[in-house]
């Protein structure tokens, strides 16, 4: 729900603007991602059952496709992040272009 809030475009435009919002940002999703651990680890130690519970999706669905839970994450992983990736490095290149070019119009 936080990671929802926080890419919204008004609060994601906040964290821009003002750095108590961007550490509010990234201190909340750190300590909701610490809540989750928490609660998944201690589940197993009590019952193993609800932990995996947690995942239950991936174990009931990945195999009607030919894949494994694990290998459900990983393609999930690639396809999110290969593409991502792939966007960002060619945004960056495209700014170190930019940078060069001006650095060489500049009077020596």
């Amino acid at each position: 729900m936080l990671l929802w809030f926080w890419h919204m475009p008004l609060p994601y435009d906040a964290t821009l603007r003002s750095t108590p919002i961007y550490w509010a940002m990234h201190l909340s999703l750190f300590a909701s991602g610490v809540w989750h651990w928490h609660a998944l680890l201690h589940a197993e130690r009590k019952n193993p059952v609800q932990a995996l519970a947690a995942f239950d999706v991936h174990w009931f669905t990945a195999p009607h496709w030919g894949l494994s839970p694990l290998a459900d994450q990983q393609l999930g992983g690639m396809l999110m992040w290969v593409p991502g990736s792939i966007l960002f490095f060619a945004l960056a290149l495209q700014c170190f272009a930019r940078a060069w070019h001006k650095l060489e119009a500049m009077p020596a």
